[in-house]
């Protein structure tokens, strides 16, 4: 009973509660650099993190990322990580990392230049075998 309590006053100052169950993930800032030869490159600096009362560790893993302007997917790629990359992640534990992708093959390249960039990163818990996504948009776009 004092565990609520305890609760419910630290809701009712404005606390915040960590009440994630599982994996989620944000995407902190996003570049996008068009390389002369037209080759898309993106680095999304990234958190994940697992609630606090989650049941046990979880597995992140990008499985892909996907470029937009307005409505139109200009970039997709296959997401690499660094070797330093650290895949689980404890309850009440958060980890960064740099995620990276490249396409070389995208349609209308150029359209990135100048604009606001839609950035969507697909992601699995590869713990419970759940999908994820979350966005972002950026104007940090480096036409060479």
């Amino acid at each position: 009973m004092r565990r609520e309590a305890a609760l419910a006053f630290a809701l009712l100052l404005g606390g915040c509660v960590d009440t994630e169950l599982g994996l989620d993930a944000t995407v902190d800032s996003a570049r996008v650099t068009v390389a002369a030869s037209d080759v898309v490159t993106t680095r999304l600096e990234t958190t994940y993190r697992v609630g606090e009362y989650a049941e046990g560790d979880r597995l992140f893993q990008p499985n892909g990322i996907e470029l937009y302007v307005g409505e139109t997917l200009v970039a997709r790629m296959v997401p690499s990580v660094p070797p330093t990359f650290v895949q689980r992640v404890s309850p009440g534990e958060s980890r960064m990392s740099p995620i990276l992708g490249e396409d070389d093959m995208a349609t209308d390249p150029r359209s990135l230049c100048g604009a606001e960039v839609r950035v969507l990163i697909r992601w699995l818990d590869a713990s419970t075998m759940e999908i994820g996504m979350t966005e972002t948009t950026t104007s940090d776009v480096t036409c060479e």
